[in-house]
């Protein structure tokens, strides 16, 4: 049976990109051809119209030319990561359990059945790819791809020139549309009132998109995260007034009706915590991947978009020199390019099919201040043992307990089966963190 939604979904992806390039084209004729020359080059001035011409085409072929970038770098794909081995079994074929990672409520790692990998965090498989998008920000319908950890960057730098020609455009028009009209007895050309609709849709479109990420990058957030966010606040407002008219004791059936999707932001970390490990809640809110917008933007430009690894453990590596690199980088046209192609892809995993990855050094680390909060929290006891620790533990009791039918003195030899850890909580801080 044909899926018209599918096909639908598909054929607007594709559209999109194309109506944007022939809106740009159309600019390039009523901004460039019909103001620039006709208007200005042969009423005005001609260096002012060269100017135009000069920036216009600069903009446009850079905008052009890091939308490009963008499709060849593409979003990056997670490549296999090893199951984690979560009993200490201490087999070669599995990946040795960090001090921390982002799991379920019972403590599981998240793992991606069709990648048959474990998911680094904020990792988000994409059925149109067909692999996990490390790092997924969002998909843009404008420019028809996938914005991930390995192609952000320039995605960023993308805005920047969008948004710098639609202004020069703007400018140009409300410079010079008053003397066109005056010299013409005030009549409405189509071609000035078309490209400033364009122009100021593209301009807020774009500035609105620029001043959302650059509040992403000094949070160290992504668009997903921000939607959970959102989701999650819009749905606690509706649930207070639902209550609200239910205590009143008001009919809400049409209000459950339109009940928003549920989202709590509830999320958690298995977390080391001396000889064992416990598990702690705690919501996006709470920013758990800020490092400060310093360090954020030198991971940025300078580790891959990754806030671990080998670099975060270098101090000097966040010196004010390289913040002010960082910077240049992130402003100046083009002086990005030796950065990122300096910078290894992230392969596809169909590309690479026996290729591990370790879990630390390619995913996105805590920081210091939110691993500070959860050992204060397990310190106020807000914590709980992960059910596979909790199933190992009444094995090894139920284990002791058989063997005491048989064994005198069974009550001493109980306590001492028990891992040491169970006996009472944790209250120091381990020397990881």
């Amino acid at each position: 049976m044909v899926d018209f939604n599918k096909i639908q979904k598909v054929y607007i992806k594709k559209v999109v990109p194309v109506i944007l390039c022939l809106l740009f084209g159309y600019l390039d004729y009523a901004v460039c051809y019909v103001l620039g020359y006709e208007e200005v080059y042969r009423h005005h001035s001609r260096g002012a119209a060269i100017v135009q011409w000069v920036l216009l085409g600069f903009f446009q072929f850079s905008l052009y030319f890091y939308w490009l970038l963008i499709m060849i770098k593409g979003p990056g794909g997670n490549l296999k990561i090893k199951p984690f081995d979560i009993y200490d079994t201490d087999q070669g074929d599995l990946t040795p359990v960090p001090d921390y990672f982002i799991c379920d409520e019972n403590g599981f790692p998240f793992w991606c059945s069709t990648c048959q990998s474990i998911k680094p965090p904020r990792s988000v498989h994409l059925g149109d790819l067909n692999y996990c998008v490390p790092k997924l920000d969002h998909y843009c319908i404008w420019i028809g791809t996938v914005v991930g950890q390995s192609n952000y960057l320039l995605f960023i730098k993308f805005l920047q020139f969008i948004n710098a020609f639609s202004i020069v455009s703007l400018v140009y028009l409300g410079c010079f549309l008053h003397p066109h009209f005056a010299r013409h007895s005030y009549s409405v050309n189509l071609n000035y009132v078309a490209s400033i609709i364009i122009c100021a849709f593209i301009l807020i479109m774009g500035m609105t998109l620029l001043g959302a990420h650059l509040k992403y990058i000094c949070l160290n957030m992504t668009t997903v995260d921000d939607l959970r966010v959102n989701l999650m606040k819009r749905y606690q407002r509706w649930k207070q007034r639902y209550h609200k008219q239910k205590d009143k004791g008001k009919d809400v059936t049409k209000m459950k009706k339109r009940m928003p999707r549920k989202e709590t932001g509830k999320l958690f970390v298995n977390l080391k915590y001396q000889n064992s490990r416990v598990v702690v809640e705690y919501y996006l809110k709470d920013r758990p991947y800020n490092f400060g917008f310093k360090k954020n933007l030198i991971n940025l430009i300078m580790n891959h978009n990754l806030n671990s690894g080998s670099m975060t453990q270098e101090t000097f590596l966040y010196s004010n020199f390289n913040f002010a690199k960082a910077i240049l980088v992130f402003t100046i046209p083009y002086y990005d390019i030796p950065f990122i192609l300096s910078q290894k892809s992230i392969p596809n995993p169909d590309t690479v099919k026996e290729h591990f990855l370790s879990y630390g050094d390619n995913c996105d680390g805590l920081s210091n201040e939110f691993l500070h909060y959860l050992i204060t929290r397990i310190d106020e006891g807000k914590y709980s043992i992960p059910k596979y620790l909790q199933a190992q533990a009444s094995a090894t009791q139920e284990a002791v307990l058989t063997v005491d039918n048989f064994t005198p003195n069974s009550s001493d030899k109980q306590n001492d089966s028990l891992p040491e850890s169970f006996h009472e909580a944790n209250t120091t801080m381990p020397d990881h963190v």
